[in-house]
C-alpha cells in the first residue's frame, strides 16, 4: 500500500489469506490486486476465485488476536456495566447484524463455528476444500 507525500506509512492489520487449491496459480502480482482490493473494499469479506486448478478463498486474515482482544473487551464491558445487554455490529452486504451479548461477547457472529473449523483443518479431519465449504456455510 503506497503512502500519500507527507503522510506516515501504514501497515495493514491482516495479510492476504488463500486457501485452495485453485490458490497456486495466483502470481505474487494477482496477490497484491487481490489485497488492494480487498482494501478498497473494506465492506467486502472474502472473494471466490476459480482458477484451472480448482477454487480458492480469499480473505483477510487478521491475528485471531484482534478478535480475541475484541472479544475480551467486548466481555469486560459487559461485566463492568450490566446496564449495557447488547453492542451490534453492523452487517456485511446481504448479512444480517450481529448483535454481542454478555451470553455470547464475540465481534463476529460466527466465531466459535470458525474456530471450531480452522481447528478441524489443522488436526487434518478436514480438506482445504471442505473448511472452504464449511467457512461459506458459517458465514465467514
Amino acid at each position: 500500500m503506497k503512502d500519500s507525500p507527507g503522510t506516515l506509512p501504514q501497515k495493514r492489520p491482516w495479510q492476504l489469506l488463500v486457501v485452495g487449491d485453485g490458490g497456486t496459480l495466483l502470481t505474487q502480482q494477482d496477490i497484491e490486486a487481490l489485497t488492494r482490493i480487498l482494501d478498497l473494499l473494506p465492506h467486502v469479506a472474502g472473494l471466490d476465485i476459480t482458477t484451472s486448478a480448482g477454487s480458492a478463498r480469499v480473505s483477510r486474515d487478521v491475528p485471531g488476536n484482534y478478535i480475541q482482544q475484541a472479544d475480551q473487551i467486548l466481555a469486560g464491558m459487559f461485566t463492568r456495566n450490566p446496564d449495557v445487554t447488547g453492542i451490534t455490529f453492523p452487517a456485511p452486504h446481504g448479512r444480517a447484524a450481529h448483535t454481542a451479548t454478555p451470553d455470547d461477547p464475540h465481534v463476529l457472529p460466527y466465531d466459535r463455528a470458525l474456530t471450531a473449523i480452522m481447528d478441524a483443518r489443522q488436526r487434518g479431519e478436514i480438506t482445504a476444500d471442505e473448511m472452504i465449504a464449511q467457512t461459506r456455510q458459517a458465514g465467514a
